[in-house]
This record gives C-alpha cells, structure tokens and sequence, in this order.
C-alpha cells in the first residue's frame, strides 16, 4: 500500500517530468525518490512512468493511479485542518468511495483518522457512483471519493 510520502513523491514527478527535479522539490535526492517509486511500483504491480520519453511521462495506468492519488493528497490535507482542536472533532463524517477505490483509499487514512479523532463516528459506504452521486444531493452523505 502506498505512503502518503510516496504518493507525494509521484505527484513530484509528475509535477517536473523529471526524476532529479522532484526529487530537488521534495528535499531528497535523487536515488532516495527513485527508489521510493520503484518500491510503489513493485507494490502495486505496474509502472507509472515512462522513464524512456524525455520529459518523464506518466504511463496510461500511471495517469489514472496518479488521479487518485492527487485526491488523497488533496483529501489528507483537508483532514489536516483539524489540527490543534483534534480532541474535539466528534459527530458522523458520513463517506461515500466506490469499490473498485476503497480497498487501496481507506488504509491510507482509516488508522490515522480514528486515531486523531476519537470522538468522530466514519461512516464508510461503497456505492457506485451514480449511487454516490444520489446520496450526496439528498444528503445521506458528507463527503465522496
């Protein structure tokens, strides 16, 4: 399973099309950045790059990983916010994920999630997106993934 390290790192590359620029951006160096990659890579069982095109580009599975992994980013950093009143968040955050995404999302941020905030109730539902879509306008779900 991916880091929110390693999906930072991917985000990198993706950003500067280059290894040895990402790697600048994110305070490491080069080999460290690659291997962190190749790591992923061998995890998930697919490439995300084309390291053979200049700039880097991601690979057409990579495009779609790398989607994902920018709403991650995007929705860890919103559960960041809570930061400094953590004790204090309770009530439901009821959330809506499509199957074919939860089984790769939710350890990413399940564990921290529950353990920054206690007293808060995650409701996790797999729905297929029109589903999701539904529930969000009725209401019956706070957030969507």
């Amino acid at each position: 399973m991916a880091s929110l390290t390693q999906l930072e790192y991917v985000l990198a590359v993706e950003k500067h099309r280059h290894f040895g620029k990402a790697a600048r951006a994110c305070h490491i160096s080069q080999p460290t950045l690659s291997a962190q990659i190749q790591k992923l890579e061998d995890e998930i069982g697919f490439v995300l790059f084309d390291r053979l095109k200049k700039p880097v580009i991601p690979t057409d599975r990579g495009a779609r990983y790398l989607a994902v992994a920018k709403t991650v980013i995007r929705e860890y950093g919103k559960l960041a916010q809570f930061s400094g009143s953590d004790k204090e968040v309770s009530g439901e955050l009821r959330l809506g994920i499509i199957p074919t995404i939860a089984p790769y999302l939710l350890p990413l941020f399940l564990t921290d999630f529950t353990q920054r905030y206690p007293k808060a109730k995650l409701i996790v539902e797999e729905l297929k997106t029109e589903s999701i879509l539904r529930a969000l306008e009725e209401d019956r779900l706070d957030a969507a993934i």
